[in-house]
């Protein structure tokens, strides 16, 4: 009971790089519970720092985001689920979140392959909007080079590369917030891609070395 719609969540060699906030508390801290169960803390989009679903109570929703649209190609040359919330349509933005996440092989023996993840916005103008990558803590993610367009992120042997194409975004890590277990948090790096615009927003191609196995999961 999360406002995660459309959340990704990303595995390599069996080791968490992408993940989800968890939830530290249910009653003893409201405000805890409120933030961690938001969308913007959730690897996901978010319109104008407005939640997907309405919270009413520490169990108790509103408006839920449904699932408008869905189409799921397992079998293509590049396998690829798409799929489109409602959530954001009772807002004063009036916009629809797609989002198309697409597994990319490497062209060739021993060549990488990706992760494409691309938001799209429909609304009537350009609207507020923010992708959250939050990370394991013990990722380490720093600048690939100049500018804030790729990123290195790695945890213990493990290493991908994190790539954002977003006009006229600013992309920067920041500190997060995590709770692995019940009634305790920790820090966790987050990449947070932030601008202004409607249709395609962002691309994120996460990089992986064609020896390392990837799972991943898309939240319905």
């Amino acid at each position: 009971a999360h406002a995660d719609t459309l959340q990704v969540l990303l595995w390599l060699d069996g080791q968490a790089m992408l993940i989800d906030p968890g939830m530290p508390t249910f009653f003893e801290i409201p405000a805890a519970r409120d933030r961690f169960r938001a969308t913007a803390v959730h690897n996901t989009l978010t319109i104008g720092g407005q939640d997907q679903s309405q919270m009413l109570g520490p169990f108790l929703w509103g408006k839920r985001a449904s699932i408008i649209d869905r189409r799921w190609e397992p079998a293509a040359a590049t396998p690829s689920i798409e799929a489109s919330h409602d959530g954001y349509l009772r807002t004063p933005f009036a916009a629809v979140h797609r989002r198309r996440v697409t597994l990319i092989p490497g062209a060739g023996a021993g060549a990488d392959e990706s992760i494409e993840v691309v938001d799209v916005i429909d609304a009537p103008a350009a609207v507020p909007f923010e992708v959250v990558w939050q990370f394991h803590p013990e990722c380490r993610v720093d600048p690939a080079g100049a500018g804030d367009s790729e990123w290195v992120v790695r945890r213990g042997r493990l290493q991908m590369r994190m790539r954002i194409e977003a006009a006229g975004a600013l992309a920067k890590v920041e500190q997060g917030e995590i709770s692995a277990r019940f009634g305790q948090t920790q820090p966790a790096p987050r990449l947070v891609v932030g601008g202004m615009g409607k249709g395609s927003v962002c691309r994120s191609v996460v990089l992986t070395d064609a020896a390392s196995e990837v799972e991943g999961k898309v939240m319905p």
